[in-house]
């Protein structure tokens, strides 16, 4: 075994040890204010190979208890595990006044919940004694052959109370996308910062802030982060930022695809016919 692979081998440790050691416990929903505005908790059934009981009873929700909110605020505190390769069971979003604020997803079988990349240990007991609060929902999937009508379909459901769109509307406002990197960062680094500093980084490159920064994925290898961002806008802004910076061109939504699926939640199809009127040839 020569130096450079013990080197590797030992750092490799010493990140592990560093994380399982000095990682503190997570309070899961710290950030989020329930003392002000209108909040929501909306949960959407994922396929799972385990099926656990309680999506047989209640597949799509919404919470809406600003008492159990801050119940939960209070409670779920985790601590930091690596133990989270059975996927999850329920993708949990928090609204405030209609906005997307924080997007979680829970695993009830082997016991953890997911923010980003990290997976925190968790009891199911924890998720499922608040089920007597979940107020069951709907849920539809339609499918898109053009932008227009995708626009179409998100102006009218936004303003529809109780109703919720699964996936961030905001790209859809661009005609389309590429993708940028940032490399060499240590692995510990805030990436809300990393985000706001990538924003002015772009803006400064366009003189144009008439883009949606979105992350799309990071990685860690051997104590190293590296992050790439979504970058929504039209063309001719993407040809403004150096090419060094960019992973993978300028496209639009439709370019290597002929149908986009967008999900509703809280109105079946036959409301969702109702609410969205007019011949969308799709």
């Amino acid at each position: 075994m020569n130096t450079q692979i013990l080197y590797k081998f030992f750092l490799i440790i010493f990140i592990f040890g560093y994380f399982n050691i000095f990682a503190e416990p997570k309070k899961m929903l710290d950030d989020l204010d329930f003392s002000d505005g209108d909040w929501e908790m909306v949960g959407v059934s994922l396929h799972n190979y385990w099926l656990v009981p309680i999506q047989t009873e209640i597949r799509h929700f919404v919470l809406r208890n600003r008492e159990v909110l801050q119940d939960m605020k209070k409670n779920w505190e985790f601590e930091q595990t690596y133990n989270d390769y059975c996927e999850h069971h329920y993708a949990l979003r928090f609204y405030k006044n209609g906005k997307m604020m924080k997007f979680l997803k829970v695993n009830l079988h082997c016991g953890y919940i997911s923010d980003g990349g990290l997976s925190y240990k968790m009891d199911s007991t924890q998720f499922t004694q608040y089920k007597k609060y979940f107020y069951p929902l709907k849920l539809s999937r339609v499918g898109y052959r053009s932008l227009p009508n995708i626009r179409k379909a998100i102006n009218i459901l936004l303003n529809q109370k109780d109703v919720w769109l699964y996936y961030d509307h905001i790209p859809y406002n661009y005609e389309g996308f590429f993708v940028v990197k940032i490399d060499s960062l240590p692995w510990n680094v805030n990436r809300d910062s990393v985000l706001l500093e990538m924003k002015k980084k772009i803006t400064s490159f366009t003189a144009s802030s008439d883009f949606y920064l979105k992350q799309f994925i990071y990685f860690i290898d051997e104590g190293i982060q590296s992050i790439r961002y979504e970058v929504y806008c039209g063309k001719e802004l993407a040809q403004k930022v150096p090419s060094n910076m960019i992973t993978a061109g300028w496209r639009g939504h439709f370019e290597f695809t002929d149908r986009i699926d967008l999900i509703f939640v809280g109105i079946n199809k036959r409301e969702y016919f109702q609410l969205v009127k007019g011949d969308f040839n799709d």
